[in-house]
């Protein structure tokens, strides 16, 4: 246990040192942003389809792969298609193919291809349009989004660890506890109001609407414990532990990420309808 803890932390610390150069060079050179979402969605897309057997026609999770990528780059329009006329076109190139290759490829292949990979990369794709809001908030928003996600991850884990009694979900992620739910939706909540006080001292021309994040940050610090379920759901079905050993100590890209999968969308979502952000 000790050990694990040292790796993941160790990870962790890399994981961070990433994510901040990331950002550091974001601004000089914005497309890399778009280059890291294509590489989160091609690796989660092949994890999700690879690891669990649910795709073994390596035909076909060529073709999810290459739609994973160009997800990214349809949103943000460097590719001159609209999102569901790329879907379409994907669905068709699949049934094409599983049509030509019938002897090769199953009927609930093509759909966990299809399914997973259009939940996979719209999800991850979120993110990229939380960057490119018409407010000018983006790097907010995106971090935002990471702290729903990461500060209730680790909260959740160390609260678990110490205090973890009763269990969450046992038949899917035996590991979670409501304690440690508890405990991450209260670090979340606890992190973002810091980061709204943080944001509004260095602005001078926007501040942050605190009450009405603070208020939000258990419901999207939920939305990522469901995203964690919905992902240990499909490794449990499928009887693997994780999607993958990429990061030391926490598993695959999926198993590090996947609390964004309902975080992300839905927080692009509610600040398309609704202000957090306001003119001073």
């Amino acid at each position: 246990m000790v050990l694990l803890l040292k790796t993941r932390i160790i990870s962790s610390a890399i994981g961070l040192a990433l994510f901040g150069a990331v950002l550091i060079f974001w601004n000089s050179v914005p497309i890399i942003l778009d280059i890291c979402i294509c590489i989160i969605n091609l690796i989660a897309t092949w994890e999700i389809l690879s690891e669990t057997k649910l795709v073994k026609n390596r035909t076909i999770m060529v073709i999810s792969s290459i739609f994973a990528i160009l997800v990214p780059f349809i949103y943000n329009g460097y590719i001159p298609v609209s999102a569901t006329v790329a879907t379409v076109l994907f669905a068709v190139v699949l049934l094409i193919t599983s049509m030509v290759m019938n002897k090769s490829v199953n009927i609930s292949e093509l759909t966990s291809a299809f399914s997973l990979t259009l939940f996979i990369s719209y999800a991850f794709s979120s993110l990229l349009m939380l960057t490119r809001t018409s407010d000018g908030h983006g790097l907010f928003y995106f971090l935002i989004a990471f702290n729903f996600a990461w500060a209730s991850d680790g909260g959740a884990y160390f609260v678990g660890i110490i205090f973890g009694k009763h269990k969450l979900a046992p038949t899917i992620s035996p590991k979670k506890t409501i304690e440690g739910a508890i405990g991450g939706i209260v670090c979340s909540t606890l992190v973002t109001f810091i980061m709204c006080l943080f944001f509004n001292s260095l602005s001078t021309s926007f501040q942050v609407n605190i009450v009405a994040l603070t208020l939000l940050a258990p419901i999207f610090s939920v939305a990522g414990i469901f995203g964690d379920l919905i992902a240990s759901y499909i490794k449990r079905s499928c009887n693997i532990k994780d999607y993958g050993n990429l990061i030391p100590g926490h598993g695959g890209i999926l198993d590090r990420f996947d609390s964004l999968l309902l975080i992300a969308p839905l927080l692009y979502l509610f600040i398309s309808y609704f202000q957090i952000i306001s003119a001073i």
